[in-house]
C-alpha cells in the first residue's frame, strides 16, 4: 500500500510538469496576439497640398438694370400720350401730360395772390408809423402764405407732366389719351436693357465665398452661346421666404437679346485657395480645448493639435500642425485616444475636391 502511494506521488509532479510544458506555447501565443486584438481598424490618408475652387450652376432671372413703373402723383384727365411700347427714350423726355391745364390755372391764380400780397405789404410799410405793427405783420404773413401756395402749385403743375427719369425702353404703356387716371396709377414701365441684370439665389454656405467683380457665364435658351458677366452686387441680408442671398450679375447686352423675364443659367467658377493643406471638416476631432487629428506613426495613433485657417465650404485650411506626408486617420478617428494601436484597413491620399482618394486596401 505504501509503495502504491509513493508511486502515485512520483507520477503526479511529472504529469503537472508535462502539462505546464504543453500550455506554455499557448500562453506565449496569447500574449503575442493580445495587442493585435486591442488595435482599432481605421482608414488613413496621406496629406498633400491641394487647391480648392467653387463651382456653382444656378438658375436666375433676367431683369432690367433699372426698372421703374412711372405714375402721376396727382392723377386726372390724360391730355396727351407721347410714346408707345418698345420706344427708346432719353432722360427728361415728355411721356404723358395729365390735367396740365387745371394745374396751370391753379398756378396762375396763386401767382396773382402773391402779387396782391406784395402790393399790400408795400403799402403798409409806406404808411410807416401811421399803421399799427400788427397790421404790418399781418400783411407780411399773407405774402408768405401766398408764396407757399405758389410753390405748391408749381410742384403740382410740374408733376402733371410725366417725364423719363433715365434713358431706357418702354416695356409697357398703360394710359390712353382721354382716360382719367387716379393718383399713383401706373402709366408706363421704363427699363434699362444694356447692361442687363441677372438675379440668382445663393445658399448661405456659398455666398461668403463670392466676390463682387468675379467672372460668371450666363446662358439662356434663346441664345446659342453663353455670355460673360460679372457679379455686380451681393445683397447683405437673406430673402425672408427662401433664406437665400440674392446676387446680382451684370451682363453686356448691346443687341438687346437678353430681355427681362427670361430664365437664365449662371455658372460661377471661382478659385478659393491655392497650394494649401486642406482637409474636410469631418476629419477633425474636437476636444475640450483644441481641434486636431490623429496621425498614424509606426502602427500607433498620435494626437496632433491643429491651428485652423479659413473655411472653404466643407473644407478647412490647416495653418499649422500638419506637414505634407503626414498620414491622418480619416475613418474611425473618434474612437481613438493618443497612443492607441491601429490597423489600416485602407490607405489613401488627401484630398481631391474635398475627398480622400483610396488606392490600396491594407486590410486584405
Amino acid at each position: 500500500m505504501n509503495r502504491l502511494l509513493l508511486a502515485a506521488a512520483l507520477v503526479a509532479p511529472a504529469c503537472n510538469a508535462a502539462a505546464s510544458a504543453e500550455s506554455a506555447p499557448d500562453a506565449a501565443a496569447e500574449s503575442r496576439e493580445t495587442p493585435a486584438a486591442r488595435a482599432t481598424w481605421v482608414e488613413a490618408a496621406t496629406v498633400e497640398r491641394s487647391s480648392a475652387s467653387l463651382h456653382l450652376i444656378l438658375p436666375g432671372e433676367v431683369e432690367g438694370h433699372r426698372d421703374a413703373w412711372l405714375a402721376s402723383s396727382q392723377g386726372g384727365y390724360v391730355e396727351s400720350v407721347s410714346v408707345e411700347v418698345g420706344q427708346s427714350v432719353k432722360e427728361g423726355d415728355v411721356l404723358f401730360r395729365i390735367d396740365r391745364s387745371l394745374f396751370q390755372a391753379r398756378l396762375a391764380q396763386v401767382e396773382s395772390e402773391v402779387k396782391a400780397a406784395r402790393r399790400e405789404l408795400a403799402r403798409v410799410k409806406k404808411a410807416g408809423h401811421a399803421l399799427a405793427a400788427a397790421e404790418v405783420d399781418a400783411a407780411h404773413d399773407r405774402l408768405v402764405a401766398a408764396q407757399a401756395s405758389q410753390r405748391v402749385a408749381q410742384i403740382q403743375a410740374s408733376r402733371a407732366t410725366i417725364r423719363a427719369p433715365f434713358d431706357g425702353a418702354l416695356a409697357a404703356v398703360e394710359l390712353e389719351k382721354g382716360e382719367v387716371s387716379g393718383a399713383g396709377t401706373p402709366a408706363a414701365r421704363l427699363v434699362v436693357l444694356d447692361p442687363i441684370k441677372v438675379s440668382i439665389s445663393v445658399a448661405d454656405r456659398d455666398v461668403g465665398l463670392l466676390e463682387v467683380g468675379a467672372d460668371v457665364r450666363v446662358s439662356v435658351d434663346a441664345l446659342a452661346e453663353p455670355r460673360d458677366g460679372k457679379i455686380a452686387r451681393i445683397l447683405p441680408a437673406a430673402d425672408i421666404d427662401t433664406r437665400t442671398f440674392i446676387v446680382e450679375v451684370e451682363v453686356a447686352n448691346e443687341d438687346k437679346a437678353l430681355l427681362p423675364g427670361m430664365i437664365a443659367r449662371v455658372e460661377v467658377e471661382q478659385s478659393l485657395q491655392q497650394d494649401s493643406l486642406l482637409i474636410p471638416q469631418g476629419f477633425l476631432v474636437t476636444q475640450r480645448e483644441s481641434n486636431g487629428v490623429f496621425v498614424v506613426e509606426d502602427g500607433f495613433a498620435r494626437w496632433r493639435t491643429l491651428e485652423l485657417g479659413p473655411l472653404v465650404r466643407d473644407q478647412v485650411v490647416i495653418d499649422s500642425g500638419l506637414e505634407v506626408g503626414d498620414n491622418i486617420v480619416v475613418v474611425g478617428q473618434r474612437a481613438l485616444a493618443d497612443g492607441d494601436a491601429v490597423i489600416l484597413s485602407r490607405q489613401g491620399t488627401c484630398c481631391v475636391n474635398g475627398r480622400p482618394s483610396f488606392t490600396v486596401d491594407s486590410g486584405s
